[in-house]
């Protein structure tokens, strides 16, 4: 196995916990490696020799009580060091799931499998691995946004407001402040909301018309019948104007006090 030279390295002594089936993993593993540096002898086999040497020694360096480097010292002191942090999450899949892989593998074709050799190859694609990374996932917090130097700036001033609003002794006054931030903020969001929310004025529910708008449906009963016979009288004089102009005979709306037909010759 390469030796660091020249330095005092805490996590060298975990790898004599290492069996001899362990240690020849390591090293067919780092052989392996070189291997793969040439992309046209890059296969299943020799990745799997790479999954097979790295587990060992993640399960070495995440031991309670080894430092935090101490997964990257050991992969870089034993010729993993030209693997990142995702590639060797996926090794560690593989070298756990190398059954279930190779069943899934039996059971595509030999074009597929020449194809489909990778590490990021074989867990997007393979069922048993799918499975296994879905599960983890669930078990692992939301991931925050990476925050850009505006954001980062607002976060703090925010704090800000919250531990002057929070240094307000009276509670009446703290009240009041709260809700002011609340109508602010609620004005950047929904603009028309906020303003009927917070005008004071008084507003109709929803779905009832707007008193005042003229509209038949706004009005009381009494109201629509007057305005009814009040247009049938309209309609009714109207006609007699008409008719008395024609010579039909009728001088006047009969629906009116004192009107009556008459001939026109009396006229």
């Amino acid at each position: 196995m390469a030796r660091r030279r020249g330095t005092n390295y805490p996590d060298r002594a975990l790898l004599d916990e290492l069996t001899d089936a362990q240690r020849n993993a390591v090293l067919d593993g780092a052989e392996a490696i070189e291997t793969l540096g040439d992309f046209k002898r890059r296969s299943y086999d020799l990745w799997m020799t790479v999954a097979r040497g790295v587990a060992p020694l993640c399960e070495l360096a995440d031991r309670p009580g080894t430092s935090r480097s101490a997964r990257k010292n050991l992969l870089e002191d034993n010729g993993y060091g030209s693997l990142n942090d995702g590639t060797v999450s996926r090794l560690l899949l593989m070298a756990k799931h190398e059954t279930e892989i190779r069943k899934w593998r039996d059971g595509i074709s030999q074009r597929k499998r020449d194809s489909w050799n990778s590490p990021t190859s074989i867990c997007n694609r393979c069922p048993a691995l799918r499975k296994a990374i879905a599960e983890a996932n669930k078990n692992k917090p939301p991931r925050r946004p990476r925050q850009t130097d505006k954001s980062a700036a607002l976060e703090s001033l925010l704090d800000k407001l919250l531990d002057l609003i929070g240094a307000v002794e009276d509670i009446d006054n703290r009240r009041a402040l709260v809700e002011r931030v609340k109508a602010l903020v609620d004005k950047l969001v929904e603009p028309a909301i906020a303003d009927a929310r917070y005008s004071g004025e008084d507003e109709n529910e929803p779905g009832q018309a707007p008193a005042g708008d003229g509209t038949d449906e706004a009005q009381p009963q009494e109201a629509r019948q007057d305005q009814s016979a009040g247009r049938g009288q309209a309609r009714g004089c109207a006609r007699a104007y008409q008719d008395r102009r024609t010579g039909t005979g009728r001088t006047s709306c009969q629906d009116h006090e004192g009107s009556r037909p008459r001939d026109r010759d009396t006229a």
